[in-house]
């Protein structure tokens, strides 16, 4: 339809598609030798948005079944920014999380964070799905 043509944004799970170009005018029809598409994995992929809080709490979401807050602190581990979390009564449910994180089946994701406890408490990391199923 043009002379040119942008593909969509690829994922890994595109890898090793074929594709093909068909040109033609009045006088013929010219198809292409198939091309591979290879994608390679970033090293430097962030799936993560404002990860070091150096935008300040956005998109960052604060969830406890106690009483409590998040704000952004400083003495950060990468960055000058670090998330803070201020629990001011016991809940068991205390979530720090982002919504539209898309990850893809068989795929290894690397996740890394330092944390620290004035009051020397435990911290548990897990992933869950934002959704029904979770």
């Amino acid at each position: 339809t043009g002379p040119s043509y942008t593909t969509p944004a690829t994922i890994l799970s595109d890898n090793g598609s074929t594709y093909r170009v068909i040109v033609s005018n009045a006088a013929d029809i010219i198809m292409s030798n198939a091309a591979t598409l290879t994608v390679n994995p970033s090293t430097s992929i962030g799936l993560i948005m404002n990860p070091g809080f150096e935008s300040g709490t956005t998109p960052w979401l604060f969830y406890t079944s106690g009483a409590g807050s998040f704000t952004v602190g400083h003495y950060g581990y990468v960055g000058i920014n670090a998330a803070k979390l201020t629990l001011n009564s016991g809940g068991g449910n205390i979530q720090l999380f982002q919504t539209g994180v898309a990850l893809e089946a068989n795929t290894r994701y690397r996740l890394s964070f330092a944390a620290y406890s004035t009051a020397g408490h435990d911290v548990t990391v897990r992933l869950f799905k934002h959704g029904s199923p979770y």
